[in-house]
């Protein structure tokens, strides 16, 4: 019987340039209010590119108070669940015991 086929029961040894395991942040972004307000920032950003987009898309067909209006109340909405979930990680409907 072949030695060399035994499984192998020695310890492996880790390189020594490989990084270590998962060091905090670094920099701003170790504060979590900082990592918040980036979020918060690329909310923004995407509702109001996204109610540009929408009032653009609905002023051919509507006028253009209506389009503006459907457009901030569509990215209204969008704005507050995307804030929510991603911004302050609130999930779920929160309900108070009486």
């Amino acid at each position: 019987m072949d030695s060399s086929a035994a499984p192998r029961t020695e310890p492996r040894q880790e390189s020594l340039t490989s990084p270590p395991a998962r060091k905090g942040r670094k920099g701003l972004l170790r504060y979590p209010v900082v990592r918040q307000l980036i979020r918060f920032t690329g909310v923004g950003l995407v509702c109001t590119a996204t109610s540009l987009a929408l009032y653009a898309l609905f002023r051919p067909w509507m006028g253009p108070q209506l389009a503006n209006a459907s457009a901030l109340i569509i990215t209204s909405l969008m704005n507050t669940a995307l804030n929510r979930r991603l911004t302050f990680k609130i999930t779920g409907n929160w309900k108070r015991n009486p």
